[in-house]
């Protein structure tokens, strides 16, 4: 998965299946910063937009939540899907709140939306399908 920061433009964000995500300056044509999340696959990666030092993922069946300015390790883990986690996306309103969805066509298969600050699936468990109206990334 790549992403380019919404913030500076120039900073390139690279999430690898092996677990690694890479950070490079687009100018220097550097690697400026990587992550470690220790489980495989990690299927997704974002960046917050309300706060550019969190990056969220999932990996394996869970999400992760690091800031970059502590640790290249997640400051924050939780299991959530048991059939493994397929996409992580942050809320463009609050930092705190994110979106995690399941494989499809697995039975426990759902969107789920959760909050930093409450350790329970917070707002809704609707389908997969929905995910693409309530979190859409662009």
């Amino acid at each position: 998965m790549v992403a380019i920061s919404r913030v500076t433009h120039y900073d390139l964000m690279v999430a690898e299946k092996n677990g690694t995500i890479r950070f490079y300056d687009l100018i220097t044509q550097q690697a400026i910063l990587s992550l470690e999340s220790e489980q495989t696959p990690l299927m997704s990666a974002d960046w917050c937009l309300r706060n550019t030092l969190k990056i969220g993922a999932v990996a394996g069946s869970d999400w992760l939540i690091w800031d970059i300015t502590r640790s290249s390790y997640p400051q924050e883990k939780r299991p959530v899907h048991v059939d493994r986690a397929r996409l992580f996306r942050w809320s463009r309103v609050n930092e705190n709140l994110f979106a995690t969805t399941g494989y499809p066509g697995k039975t426990t298969t759902q969107l789920l939306v959760h909050h930093l600050g409450h350790p329970q699936v917070s707002l809704c468990e609707l389908m997969t399908g929905i995910a693409s109206v309530v979190f859409k990334y662009t």
